[in-house]
């Protein structure tokens, strides 16, 4: 059994990042498409209409591209500032070589709660610079939720 398909929903769930607007996506889909044939556009079509989120990058890499990405992660303490390198290889390079979605991490800070932040991923090393950072202790996961289908490196680096 191929679990792309549910993983593919699972992630749009993510880029939508609000589940009123998914489920109606959902419940409208099955509407206008039960006990007939669908298509993996027409829910791109339905998720659009109920999301306002266009997700023509993520159908041309998720649902027609091959593969899936491998994250890896670098970062370090400069001054006050986080920055953070995220890296990303791609099982099919010559078909799909860059997947362009969010990604959350999880940061650890001292005296303060961990911090999720969702960091927009647009080629397959992008360097992030987080502000007003200094009770930094590390990051701990990366997709730590599970919403891309993915392949995680670990240990996560600190270069310091």
């Amino acid at each position: 059994m191929y679990d792309k398909g549910a993983g593919i929903v699972h992630t749009m769930r993510y880029l939508v990042n609000n589940d009123q607007n998914f489920f109606d996506g959902l419940k409208n889909f099955q509407l206008n498409f039960g006990e007939s044939t669908a298509i993996g556009l027409d829910m791109k079509a339905e998720m659009e209409a109920a999301s306002g989120v266009d997700l023509t990058e993520f159908f041309e890499q998720w649902y027609f591209g091959e593969g899936y990405p491998t994250y890896s992660s670098q970062y370090f303490l400069d001054g006050s500032d986080l920055k953070v390198r995220i890296n990303h290889t791609t099982l099919r390079p010559l078909i799909t070589p860059t997947f362009t979605n969010p990604i959350d991490i999880r940061v650890s800070r001292s005296g303060a709660a961990d911090t999720t932040l969702r960091l927009d991923i647009s080629t397959n090393s992008d360097l992030f610079i987080i502000p007003n950072m200094a009770n930094f202790t590390n990051i701990t996961q990366l997709d730590f939720k599970n919403w891309i289908i993915n392949n995680l490196k670990l240990p996560l680096q600190y270069y310091g």
